[in-house]
Formats: C-alpha cells, sequence, structure tokens
C-alpha cells in the first residue's frame, strides 16, 4: 500500500501538519484534505465515487459514477481545495514514522502571499501528455506545479497561493469560483461541486 501525505514545511503550535493525503489499495483510491474525524473520499475501480466525512453523518454516500480506476485515460480532476493559512494549527500533526513508512511532500505555506491557499489535485494517466493548445492545460502564473510518478495512475497537484491565481476564494458569506482555463477551472459549464466548512475557514470543493 502506497501512501503519500501532504504537509506543511513549518510548524504550525509546535508540529507540522498533515494537509492531506493520498493512498491506493486494492486498486481503489482513497484521499482527503483536512481529515477531520475520518474524512475521505474514495474512487473505486469500479468507478464509483464515495465520501466519508462529518456532513455524511460519519457514513458512506455515493457521490458519483465514473469511468473506473484503472480505465480512465488522460487526466481527470479530483478536486479543489480551499483552506486559510490561520486553519492550519487545527489540522493533525506529522509524526516522525510517516517520514520513514510513507512518501511525504512539503509545501512551504509561508512562502504564498495570499491568506487563502488552493490546492488541485487529479489523476493523470501515466506518460500522458497535455495536447494543443497549451494555454487550455497550462497552470495559472505563480502556480507550483508537482507530479508524482511513484504512484499509479500520477497524482499530480497545482498549489495556488497568489490572490491573482486563486480558483476558489473565501468571501464574507460563502466563497466564489472562478474559471481559468479548461484544465483550471472551478466554474466550469455544467459542474456542480459540494463544499463542507468546519474547523475555522477549511473549505473542500469537489467536482462532481
Amino acid at each position: 500500500m502506497t501512501k503519500l501525505f501532504i504537509i506543511t514545511k513549518n510548524q504550525y503550535s509546535g508540529n507540522q501538519r498533515k494537509i492531506g493525503f493520498f493512498r491506493f489499495q486494492n486498486n481503489d483510491l482513497y484521499f482527503d484534505f483536512g481529515m477531520f474525524n475520518g474524512s475521505h473520499t474514495s474512487y473505486h475501480r469500479d468507478g464509483s465515487i464515495w465520501r466519508t466525512s462529518p456532513v455524511t453523518g460519519g457514513k458512506a454516500k455515493k457521490e458519483d459514477q465514473r469511468v473506473p480506476i484503472g480505465n480512465f485515460k488522460g487526466f481527470y480532476n479530483l478536486g479543489v481545495i480551499l483552506f486559510t493559512k490561520r486553519s492550519l494549527s487545527n489540522l493533525p500533526m506529522v509524526k516522525q514514522r510517516d517520514f520513514k513508512k510513507h512518501i511525504t511532500y512539503e509545501i512551504d505555506i509561508e512562502s504564498l502571499p495570499s491568506p487563502s491557499i488552493n490546492i488541485v489535485s487529479e489523476l493523470i494517466e501515466p506518460g500522458y501528455i497535455f495536447p494543443l493548445p497549451t494555454e487550455e492545460f497550462s497552470p495559472p502564473p505563480n502556480a507550483i506545479s508537482k507530479v508524482f510518478t511513484e504512484l499509479t495512475p500520477w497524482i499530480s497537484l497545482t498549489i495556488l497561493g497568489h490572490p491573482n491565481n486563486l480558483l476558489v476564494v473565501p468571501g464574507t458569506d460563502g466563497f466564489t469560483v472562478k474559471h481559468f482555463n479548461k484544465r483550471f477551472s472551478a466554474g466550469g459549464k455544467g459542474n456542480v461541486y459540494s463544499h463542507e466548512a468546519y474547523s475555522l475557514s477549511f473549505i473542500q470543493s469537489v467536482a462532481k
């Protein structure tokens, strides 16, 4: 079983914090950002997508039916995550065994000027090359991109932390979604989004 933890580079309340995780198990994918009370999304070999969280009462709820995870081609957007810097101390602590047993990827949150951060996560078919025109598939300016080829399918993360490149922006009453291009959009035509808000301003927005 291969597990990837997305973690903070700096310490918050004395510890590095887990922002999210991805785990392949028996050809199924489990992932989450925040990980509050056992929350997670699962994408199964039959193509079904399920969500377990405080919003679902801690029980798995089917969210969608997609291409079986072993059969998809190209890339597949798993979701856009919004969280605020002030929420980081509430995230789970990183333990020393996490560095020894799993893949870890540190994000230097403090190097990003925005008080809010977005992470776009995707599955990518191994060896896939994005087609032209590149304008429709390139990340927003100042984005940080990382592809984890140690996992199959590949996991791609795009970190957005500048006021001018966020796709999901918090407001005084909810949040606003924006469209950048065909690949990077939180407001694409025909998309429906769900959200969960708990523990300060941690919000998850997942494409259905």
